[in-house]
């Protein structure tokens, strides 16, 4: 046996006796570190908990060491009152100095060293009894870093009251700063100096509960993902949100940067995703102003399962957008057992885990059991769009290679290549040893139509493991589609994918999938995922046709009307020639069945039809459309 198989068959050893005894086993208990400060601990996985929660931090711990999916094969716990005692700071330093003392101590000292820190436990500040030369100390179960810290004083009702603002988070954890620094306080606004220091070789996550109850729950909810991802193809789902042009009834003086922003992210970094688009400007308000079409829609999505939801847009720690698109109360609206996702919300202050007696979004969705999200990636404080847009695109343009790649060290990349003060205030909250990102399978793909618009696509190269890879593919339309809002200007458009066909299961040779018999039109975008529990692959690419024959990968499309689909408007633009004559619909079901045949209505430079007037149920279609003797280009929508 070579050392590294060590660690391999080290877990295989614990798989055993994990599923015949999974409760706080001996094997359990041994994840306990009586004392720390040892050069002779193995660890490469670190809990520190409070006493009260050691039972679900030794279940967790239990779970790395048993599971072989992620790279942690030696998770440790340590009960914080052992850091206390070990690396005492005394009453004038914080608290959380003694966690980045032991960590530090952790990556030179020990012989294995950790690359993650999980904290279990939330905090809060102790703001009362303090004056403009003191810092504001954790009053909660496990500290974070308090960075910068402003007290005024302000007469409400007459009496004078604190007004504090403080800024936090975990940032403190990730630094190999001097630490001269620690504790240490600069200039008149009171702040740490930990800016401008080097990353530590280390992935922080926090799961922010309160009782032993959230603990449990979030654990269970860890084990059960890690243990099926392996077999959902929904692992390749990807919902983009993005708010839109209003703050209320005021308007954004950001404009449409959001949907921008979702579009850079959707076409720079997720290809080969199967997408689900929710932008804001594309969904009428209600009379009330809030945004209740477009919370629908997203519930209905993500419900259907979804690896990463991600939202651009305004923010707070207990809702979403200004109108209030997602919030904390909306939590029970999670039907998604089997299936919770990995949340990044690209927003101001939406990972607020401190403030009380706010209720925190992310906390609501993060215990929610079974279902819910399995992670929440966000902001601590106000953000700035444009540094969110960079923070984003390092995450998302991560490529999986011959590793895995978790969350945490997602993250952690992602900090490396952004190196801003923006990305100080983002938190996981969750375990950042989730997976990210599979090993990346081989793939050299051969795709071909037929004249009948058979597509086959072969991969002989993926990996079978068994004949146990699974795959999905869609085949749809891409179409260009216009947001309905109604605010002056322009209205930002967007490009949105209209599913023809899908087909999923085993793979085991050349994939087929048929193109529907009516479908005439000129491209189509083709699709394509496969995984087990070790690899996964993606691919796509758009594809020119003519009379059903394969013209080219991403070739030109020819000019001709153009025909976008906004929640349930259908506008064709293009000249109405020298008679003005309105162009002629006709709706088609896939089997070629004709659903509907109208003569659209007029509308400057084109034409519309509004589809509520043809009472068609929900599926795709089939949309001919001819003017002046001559019929053009087909497009396909779905309706839903």
């Amino acid at each position: 046996m070579t050392a590294s198989d060590r660690p391999r068959q080290r877990k295989f050893i614990h798989a055993l006796s994990f599923l015949s005894l999974f409760s706080l086993s001996a094997a359990a208990q041994s994840t306990l570190l009586s004392v720390f400060k040892s050069p002779s601990v193995t660890c490469d996985y670190l809990i520190v908990s409070p006493r009260q929660f050691l039972a679900a931090a030794e279940r967790l711990a239990a779970f790395r060491n048993a599971y072989t999916g992620d790279d942690v094969s030696y998770a440790k716990v340590v009960d914080i009152a052992t850091l206390d005692a070990e690396f005492p700071t005394g009453d004038t330093i914080p608290r959380c100095d003694e966690i980045w003392y032991a960590v530090n101590y952790a990556l030179q000292q020990w012989t294995i060293k950790p690359k993650y820190l999980v904290l279990l436990g939330d905090d809060s500040v102790a703001i009362s009894g303090f004056d403009s030369l003191s810092f504001p100390k954790s009053a909660g179960i496990m500290p974070t870093c308090y960075m910068y810290a402003e007290t005024t004083t302000a007469t409400i009702y007459g009496k004078p009251e604190f007004d504090t603002l403080v800024t936090y988070g975990d940032f403190l954890y990730h630094t190999a700063c001097d630490s001269s620094a620690l504790g240490k306080m600069n200039g008149a606004y009171r702040y740490l100096s930990i800016y401008n220091t080097n990353l530590a070789p280390i992935s922080v996550g926090r799961i922010p509960a309160r009782t032993a109850a959230e603990c449990s729950v979030y654990v269970e909810k860890v084990i059960a993902f890690e243990n099926g991802n392996g077999a959902r193809l929904w692992y390749n789902n990807a919902i983009l949100c993005a708010d839109d042009r209003m703050q209320g009834k005021n308007l954004d003086p950001l404009g449409s940067q959001h949907l921008e922003t979702c579009e850079t992210i959707s076409d720079k970094t997720l290809m080969g995703f199967f997408q689900t688009k929710i932008y804001l400007s594309s969904f009428l308000v209600s009379p009330a102003g809030s945004h209740d079409n477009a919370r629908n829609a997203y519930f209905a999505d993500v419900n259907a399962g979804a690896r990463w939801c991600v939202y651009f847009g305004h923010g707070h720690p207990d809702s979403l957008s200004d109108e209030g698109f997602l919030r904390n109360g909306d939590v029970s609206r999670f039907t998604n057992d089997t299936t919770p996702t990995m949340f990044f919300s690209f927003s101001c202050s939406n990972g607020d885990f401190l403030r009380k007696p706010v209720q925190q979004m992310s906390r609501a969705y993060l215990f929610k059991p079974a279902g819910g999200c399995i992670s929440y990636f966000a902001a601590t404080q106000e953000t700035y769009a444009s540094d969110n847009e960079k923070l984003a695109f390092d995450l998302f343009s991560q490529l999986s290679g011959t590793e895995r790649l978790s969350l945490g060290q997602a993250v952690s990349n992602a900090y490396a290549l952004s190196m801003d003060d923006n990305m100080r205030w983002y938190e996981i909250l969750g375990d950042p040893a989730l997976t990210f990102l599979k090993k990346k399978a081989a793939l050299s793909p051969a795709v071909t139509v037929d004249a009948n618009g058979m597509v086959t696509f072969s991969a002989n190269d993926a990996p079978s493991n068994n004949g146990q890879m699974k795959y999905r593919c869609e085949i749809s339309y891409p179409e260009t589609t216009t947001c309905i809002d109604t605010v002056a200007g322009p209205p930002p458009q967007y490009l949105s994918d209209s599913i023809l066909a899908t087909k999923e299961g085993l793979l085991s040779g050349p994939v087929t999938a048929q193109i529907p018999a009516n479908f005439k039109g000129d491209k189509f975008k083709f699709t394509f995922y496969a995984c087990n529990p070790n690899f996964e692959a993606r691919f796509d690419t758009v594809l020119a046709l003519s009379a059903g024959v394969l013209g080219g990968a991403r070739a030109a499309i020819a000019a001709g009307p153009s025909m976008r689909f906004n929640r349930g408007i259908v506008t064709i633009s293009f000249g109405l020639g020298a008679k003005n004559e309105l162009p002629h619909l006709s709706i088609y079901n896939l089997q070629g069945r004709q659903c509907c045949s109208v003569t659209m209505h007029s509308r400057s430079g084109g034409a519309y039809f509004d589809f509520n007037e043809a009472h068609l149920a929900q599926g795709n279609y089939v949309l001919q459309v001819g003017a002046a003797g001559r019929m053009f280009s087909q497009n396909v929508l779905f309706l839903r």
